[in-house]
């Protein structure tokens, strides 16, 4: 029987948009790198794209006056699994066991018969494609990383280029080092193209600590696992109102805006 690993609740519970709950169970949860990140691709959202490895088990509650919103409510606000995960917007290369799964904006990339293709996307981007490790040979990754997307109405989506392909390739360092030094030593113009982190959200205690942040008109230091701002100007100041200096704990649900590239570490967190 396949893991639950995230329970979620739609709808308002009105005629128009009954009460559902959704269940997404997953037998690779364990070896995937996004469930360990606390993401899932068939987490519902807006033009989202779902994962082939799991599968989303759907509860209907009802409206609000029937007798199973409360039931179908309660059940799943108990769960332990209750939103547990959130949908991956920014992964494009992820890794589940000896597979990768690519799910890179702004194309459709097909793996059949022995063939690596890269395509427009058409209607949707599709599906996230899981592809055996031996793949990510150098040559197919330089058919993304060279590939440029035309939109449905015309034109080039130049996202995909300044983007993308940044984002991708140091996805790619990450999640399989050995296949994107094998890239670079086949394509090394590629060692140039680096990601923009600037105006990402980030999880702070992942951040580089050697560097100042920014909060308001503020400036913040990390000085071990505290905080500092040596001049915090703020109106709820105590008793003079002046700039004071303020210590506050680092903890794990503090969040900042990236300003600077060089705040960005490999194991930085993103929303």
């Amino acid at each position: 029987m396949e893991q639950v690993i995230n329970v979620a609740l739609y709808g308002q519970g009105t005629r128009n948009s009954r009460l559902r709950a959704e269940y997404i169970s997953c037998n690779c949860a364990q070896e995937c790198s996004l469930y360990k990140s606390g993401q899932c691709f068939n987490v519902t959202v807006p033009f989202g794209r779902s994962c082939k490895k799991g599968h989303v088990q759907c509860v209907d509650g009802g409206i609000n006056r029937s007798k199973s919103y409360d039931r179908v409510w309660n059940a799943a606000k108990s769960n332990p699994e209750y939103h547990k995960l959130q949908y991956p917007n920014y992964a494009l290369i992820s890794k589940v066991g000896e597979e990768a799964l690519l799910s890179v904006h702004y194309v459709n990339i097909e793996w059949k018969d022995e063939q690596f293709r890269v395509k427009d996307p058409g209607f949707s981007d599709g599906y996230p494609t899981a592809v055996p490790r031996e793949v990510l040979t150098p040559d197919n990754i330089h058919k993304i990383v060279k590939f440029r997307p035309n939109s449905l109405m015309g034109g080039r989506i130049e996202k995909y280029a300044t983007t993308t392909v940044p984002n991708f390739l140091h996805q790619l360092s990450v999640q399989f080092p050995d296949k994107y030094d094998a890239y670079i030593r086949a394509y090394p113009e590629s060692a140039e193209i680096k990601p923009n982190w600037i105006g990402r959200r980030a999880k702070l205690c992942t951040c580089n600590r050697a560097l100042t942040y920014k909060e308001g008109g503020n400036i913040w230091r990390f000085d071990g696992d505290d905080l500092v701002c040596d001049k915090r100007c703020s109106s709820f100041n105590p008793f003079t109102g002046k700039p004071v200096e303020m210590r506050v704990k680092v903890t794990e649900d503090m969040f900042v805006d990236i300003t600077d590239n060089d705040q960005v570490l490999p194991e930085t967190e993103f929303l």
